[in-house]
Formats: structure tokens, C-alpha cells, sequence
């Protein structure tokens, strides 16, 4: 926990604001999720595999790829 959030009140505050956020949520407002596509990832990998990565390597990549979410031009974070 932060330390903002030991003190009982703050806590208290902190959920009610929390669950004011999420009653006021709207899931069809939010973008759906995306299914992975195991062609693209099968097709990637042997992308990387005819480049000279091992296999187990170029599944690791193609992997780490899916896993990071863009959050705007020329960055990204991880799921």
C-alpha cells in the first residue's frame, strides 16, 4: 500500500472516489479486445527463424511483441 493509503480516511476516500469512477464506467465505450491472431504470430516467428534467430528465440520476440500496447507515437508499455 502507499503510504498515502495507511491512514484509515484516506483509504476511505480514496475507495469511495474508486468506486464512483467505476459506476460511472461504460464497457461499451471501451474499445474491444483484440484476439491474438496465430497465424501473424506463427508467421512472425518464422519471419525471425529464416532471419537466423533460434526458434525458441524468435518465439520469445514475437511474443514480447503481442504483449506491448502502443500508447502513442513511438512508445509503448507492457500489458
Amino acid at each position: 500500500l502507499p503510504s498515502l493509503l495507511k491512514d484509515p480516511e484516506a483509504r476511505k476516500a480514496y475507495d469511495r472516489l474508486a468506486s464512483a469512477k467505476f459506476q460511472r464506467h461504460d464497457c461499451a465505450t471501451h474499445r474491444p479486445v483484440v484476439p491474438l491472431d496465430l497465424d501473424s504470430f506463427i508467421n512472425r516467428t518464422k519471419g525471425l527463424v529464416m532471419r537466423g534467430f533460434t526458434p525458441k528465440d524468435a518465439a520469445e520476440i514475437a511474443a514480447r511483441e503481442i504483449t506491448m500496447i502502443p500508447t502513442s507515437p513511438g512508445r509503448c508499455r507492457l500489458k
